[in-house]
């Protein structure tokens, strides 16, 4: 069971809990800091932009490698 101490069954944003079993949420769930270790959820706007800055230096790499010559889309 979460609880505070005080309301059993509330889980504050200054708790740790340990789940195990499934929750079913009906609404998103939210990650504001960005991850610091391979375990640490990542929110859609980190994974967004580590997609395409990775994509960026990949294309730059294969353009070096053909002698400058852009990639056509």
């Amino acid at each position: 069971m979460l609880g505070n101490g005080s309301y059993k069954g509330i889980l504050t944003n200054t708790d740790n809990a340990t789940v195990s079993g499934n929750y079913n949420f009906t609404r998103n769930v939210s990650s504001a800091p960005q991850p610091t270790l391979a375990q640490h959820l990542a929110n859609k706007s980190y994974v967004d932009q580590a997609i395409a800055s990775s994509e960026s230096r990949l294309t730059k790499k294969i353009e070096e490698s053909r002698g400058g010559e852009l990639l056509s889309q």
